[in-house]
């Protein structure tokens, strides 16, 4: 996560400037974000905020939202910008918050340049930190799974939208929406909303794998 920490720190204020507020979003994935957050209720999570536009949206919808993200340039920005709202540097991969913390987790985006390894690891936190029947909301791009693609700041890979909800099956997640998008002009979307249905120690004895 290093490297993705130093290339978009270098181009924190461009990338805020360009994709920094809701209103420079599509509004179909504003709704969407907005409908969720006040769905889910309760404490919800952030996980790689980026400039916070999406964390201060949530904070009209529920009681409390945290947003963190390892780039300590776009965490500066966000408190400056939105200082009524909770923000934190952090890497989402070693979130330091006790089991059961969030009522959600929204991730947007911001898993798309980890690879599989940190995905899968990223996801077991998920579990860990959502509470029984809570919520994940996640974006990415979807394409052929895994193929690399020249993102603007860093590489960055397509997802499977099938393999993406075996993946959150297997770490406890029952998928409940997909949503998809196309344009010409633009790589393909999709969103995928999961409720945590298995908590992580139970998830071998799902699967019929030994605990020793």
């Amino acid at each position: 996560m290093k490297s993705i920490e130093t290339a978009y720190g270098a181009r924190a204020r461009e990338y805020t400037l360009k994709l920094g507020c809701v209103d420079q979003m599509e509004p179909c994935d504003t709704a969407l974000i907005r409908s969720w957050g006040a769905r889910t209720g309760g404490r919800i999570l952030d996980a790689g905020c980026g400039p916070g536009h999406w964390t201060d949206l949530l904070s009209n919808e529920v009681s409390e939202v945290i947003g963190i993200d390892v780039v300590p340039e776009f965490i500066r920005s966000a408190r400056q910008r939105y200082p009524e709202v909770q923000f934190e540097t952090m890497d989402m991969e070693r979130a330091c918050f006790p089991d059961g913390s969030f009522e959600g987790v929204l991730a947007w985006y911001s898993m798309i340049h980890c690879e599989r390894a940190s995905v899968e690891a990223i996801l077991k936190q998920f579990n860990r930190l959502i509470r029984a029947e809570g919520s994940l909301l996640l974006g990415f791009f979807t394409g052929p799974a895994w193929n690399q693609f020249p993102h603007a700041i860093a590489t960055a890979f397509y997802w499977d939208v099938e393999e993406t909800c075996n993946s959150l099956s297997d770490f406890g997640f029952r998928v409940d929406e997909v949503h998809t998008r196309s344009s010409q002009h633009h790589r393909d979307h999709a969103a995928i909303v999961a409720r945590r249905v298995y908590a992580e120690g139970r998830l071998d004895q799902r699967y019929g794998a030994s605990n020793a």
